[in-house]
């Protein structure tokens, strides 16, 4: 074991003590692991001398000031672990499968509701701005049935407001993400930019989008749980987003190839149901049927509630339980 993973499983074991402590015990011993290399010793030998970093964090909370609960989280993430990530979504979602359903059913209703009237060329506002409003709601909720506590927004209502209004700020941005890439596509495939969807999107424009949707989701993943459980500013929480991005893409990569392979799963289980209906019945769904969509909810409503999730287990897995708890500064 070397200095760097000592540090990073000692700060991990001290996750229930405030991250402004953390910090300080990670820089006492860095300076102890500096003082030891300067005298000869190298780190492996260091870190043996030191013991496992598990026992030294419960030393170090034994003779902690802090009052610790006895309860750790019940899901153990670890932030190298793209599959642990989707392990810990499905862990989440099944604290409150119903809520977390029901909140998945009601999106999907409402942005059919929308695709399949006369706002459908306000979907490229109206989905980003649900989706990011609904997302901030599941964190909390997450929160609140992993960990059975509720947020600490403060002493007063000043900063439950601020929280909210960062909430909708940040669904702003997302809306306005989303019209650039609508923009991006409009000029892509040569149309006047305009609030309309196209008819018969073409490959680049389908590639661009692909491309776009997986690079934007997994720099902003960590973003809602920054905002809504840490406290955090617009601009920090999309800097440490970011930060955070560029050091785990692979497993936010991971995440999202596992969150379209249960997509794809359930396609199938889709296709399988309706020819089993054909079979049985004779009568076949008509295609008036099918472009609506109503009649799939039901079964991509809860998938729409584990994609929520994915912010919340993406931030479990870094900021709550990984090495980049101690960068956060409380606001």
């Amino acid at each position: 074991m070397n200095q760097q993973e000592f540090i990073a499983q000692l700060e991990r074991a001290l996750r229930q003590l405030p991250a402004a402590e953390v910090r300080d015990i990670a820089s006492e011993y860095q300076d102890y692991f500096a003082e030891a290399i300067a005298n000869g010793r190298s780190e492996a030998e260091f870190c043996a001398a030191l013991g496992l970093p598990k026992q030294l964090a419960a030393e170090i909370l034994t003779r902690s000031s802090v009052r610790i609960s006895n309860e750790s989280p019940v899901f153990e993430t670890a932030e190298k672990s793209g599959f642990r990530w989707f392990r810990h979504v499905w862990h989440t979602f099944k604290q409150a499968p119903l809520i977390f359903s029901l909140l998945g059913i009601f999106t999907s209703i409402m942005g059919l509701l929308v695709a399949n009237s006369s706002l459908a060329r306000f979907s490229p506002i109206f989905s980003p701005l649900i989706g990011s409003l609904m997302t901030s709601l599941v964190v909390g909720l997450a929160w609140r049935f992993e960990m059975k506590k509720t947020i600490d927004f403060g002493a007063d209502d000043v900063h439950f407001s601020r929280v909210c209004i960062r909430a909708i700020g940040f669904a702003i941005m997302w809306v306005g993400l989303s019209l650039l890439s609508d923009s991006i596509c409009d000029l892509i495939a040569g149309r006047p930019m305009g609030l309309y969807m196209a008819e018969a999107p073409t490959g680049a424009e389908q590639t661009f989008n692909m491309l776009w949707t997986t690079f934007v989701a997994i720099g902003f993943v960590f973003a809602h749980g920054l905002i809504i459980l840490q406290n955090q500013s617009l601009l920090t929480a999309t800097k440490l987003s970011w930060r955070a991005a560029r050091r785990y893409w692979s497993q936010c990569l991971m995440l999202l190839m596992l969150m379209f392979v249960s997509s794809l799963a359930l396609v199938m289980l889709l296709i399988t149901l309706g020819n089993l209906m054909k079979g049985m019945t004779g009568v076949e769904m008509s295609s008036e049927v099918l472009r609506m969509g109503y009649y799939a909810v039901p079964i991509f409503g809860p998938w729409i509630g584990m994609m929520y999730l994915m912010s919340y287990s993406a931030w479990a897995a870094v900021f709550r339980d990984g090495s980049m708890r101690t960068e956060v500064r409380h606001s």
